[in-house]
């Protein structure tokens, strides 16, 4: 623990001079700050405008260019055994099984990380971390399964959870990217097409393409990991026990859902680029 000066310890005020210093730093040190997460979001606005038009051309982009170098660049790490949770809106009054909270069928619909035909596993350190992902209301009755992952490898770190995120790499650019949700781009909140979520799903992409076998990040909801795999084996990935039922309420001061998903590239920080999160035994891990 860093140490603290004794009881009689004396501390004079800086002088002046250092105090305007200071001052000085930070007032030049937010626009800085403003000034990179403005160009950010409009470097993701652009390839979003580009996918919006061109589904399947991202790499046709700039911005798409730079996304799948860095993704290119980036190590695969290994997550340690752990637990993890999944949860799911009750359909209905039957009571669900562990195979109701697995990963949906690859026919269902498109997803953040899915085109049709393809399936993802989504994961929350945490079971209220699964119910804030989950929840459509501050408060809501959701069914949560623990999921035991044992040591599983070949992950993209966007979460700085085994070392520095993207260890040198842009990685501010892919986690704005695999934060971006543009609602307005969708045409109708019932239609199963889902053109809002062009940008992260091209990050998908290319991290599939790259031979990674699911991505790690830091959650806009609240204060823990996500993970969302693209391949698993059952013996890398079990159910424990059965699911529970849990009436869920926001946290008090939490951001309303709509601010976390209005199309904002980002949740929090500089474009939810995050910070490393040292009390999640679930992500302890290392390079492979």
């Amino acid at each position: 623990m860093p140490s603290s000066p004794g009881p009689s310890a004396k501390h004079a005020p800086p002088p002046a001079s250092a105090s305007r210093s200071r001052h000085h730093h930070r007032s030049r040190a937010r626009p800085r700050h403003a000034a990179e997460d403005g160009r950010l979001a409009a470097e993701i606005e652009g390839l979003a405008a580009h996918l919006a038009r061109f589904p399947y051309l991202g790499l046709g982009h700039p911005v798409g260019e730079r996304i799948a170098a860095a993704v290119a660049q980036a190590p695969k790490v290994t997550l340690d055994a752990a637990e993890w949770h999944r949860a799911r809106l009750p359909e209905g009054p039957e009571r669900y099984d562990p195979a109701d909270l697995g990963p949906p069928p690859a026919t269902r619909a498109e997803g953040r990380f899915n085109h049709y035909g393809q399936t993802v596993f989504y994961l929350a350190s945490t079971r209220p971390g699964a119910c804030a992902e989950t929840a459509e209301a501050r408060r809501a009755i959701i069914w949560v399964q623990r999921w035991r992952v044992r040591r599983f490898r070949g992950l993209l770190d966007l979460a700085g959870a085994v070392g520095p995120a993207g260890r040198g790499v842009e990685a501010a650019l892919l986690t704005a990217g695999l934060n971006a949700v543009f609602r307005r781009h969708r045409p109708d909140p019932d239609s199963p097409w889902k053109p809002e979520y062009f940008v992260p799903r091209f990050v998908a992409d290319v991290a599939r393409a790259a031979g990674f076998r699911g991505i790690l990040s830091c959650s806009t909801r609240f204060d823990g990991y996500n993970a969302v795999l693209f391949a698993w084996t059952r013996r890398e990935i079990a159910p424990v026990g059965e699911p529970e039922i849990v009436d869920f309420a926001a946290p008090t001061g939490a951001a309303s859902h709509a601010g976390r998903r209005r199309g904002q590239p980002g949740g929090g920080g500089a474009l939810g680029t995050g910070t490393r999160l040292r009390d999640a035994a679930a992500v302890h891990g290392r390079t492979t």
